[in-house]
């Protein structure tokens, strides 16, 4: 039976008709928290929401990792794509990660030093695609006090209330930044800010966001996605990729798969 996994959801596009098979969430079982080997080290489980991480490690005194706090995710799908914001990326400070093998004849469970791995900009080969299923994750941080983490905190998400649509619902940003450049201002010069098809709209506040009217289908964004990538590949001969996940069908939609 064909199965998705799924974290919090906040950065997929779900096709209209559902998803066949079983979509499996981490749940409360792991949301864990603990110390690592080093006093400057901390375990988080992948269920455990980005947020709810960067303030049980302000209450142990340690911070580094505040950008986490303007991605609603949980832990397990920022390590899986590797999330960042502000400069800075999980891979920056992931020790070891726990997580079920599935490319095996038989499930295994394996932890591995996070050097093992290769990390690429919103990307990494712990994906449930990639046949595997990460758990948990061991992280370095820094010893910090209140004060320095609030100001981090609240100056980022001050950053992201001034520039991006939190008045509309989303699925997050859509396409990666290509090298040397931000996928926002291609999609502004391309004259494509605002646009609609149907309910959904490339955002006036930040093109690289398509927020939902009111009523707006996956068929209507999928629209969007491909109108967007045409027509930037026109104007600049660059090639958007998808940063947003496709899921089920809306993976396989007719203009979707260009890289």
């Amino acid at each position: 039976m064909p199965c998705t996994i799924l974290g919090k959801g906040s950065n997929v596009l779900v096709p209209d008709i559902g998803l066949r098979g079983v979509v499996l969430r981490l749940g409360r079982a792991f949301q864990e928290f603990r110390r690592g080997e080093s006093a400057d080290s901390v375990w988080g489980g992948a269920g455990l929401p980005n947020a709810t991480f960067v303030e049980r490690a302000r209450l142990l005194g340690l911070g580094g990792m505040e950008f986490l706090v303007t991605i609603p995710g949980n832990l397990g799908g920022a390590i899986a794509m590797n999330a960042g914001a502000f400069k800075d990326e999980i891979a920056c400070h992931l020790l070891a990660v726990r997580y079920l093998d599935l490319k095996g004849i038989a499930p295994e469970l394996r932890t591995r030093p996070a050097s093992e791995f290769v990390f690429r900009y919103r990307a990494s080969p712990l994906r449930g695609q990639e046949g595997a299923i990460v758990l948990a994750g061991e992280f370095r941080l820094a010893l910090a006090s209140d004060a320095e983490i609030e100001a981090r905190k609240n100056s980022h998400m001050t950053y992201r209330r001034d520039t991006q649509p939190r008045e509309y619902p989303n699925c997050g940003s859509v396409f990666k930044n290509p090298p040397g450049d931000y996928a926002a201002r291609l999609i502004e010069q391309a004259g494509l800010k605002g646009r609609r098809r149907g309910g959904a709209q490339v955002s006036e506040k930040h093109a690289n966001f398509i927020v939902n009217r009111g009523g707006a289908t996956a068929a209507d964004v999928l629209e969007l996605i491909d109108l967007i990538r045409r027509t930037v590949y026109d104007r600049s001969q660059i090639r958007l990729e998808l940063e947003v996940q496709l899921l089920g069908e809306a993976g396989a939609a007719p203009g979707t798969g260009a890289s």
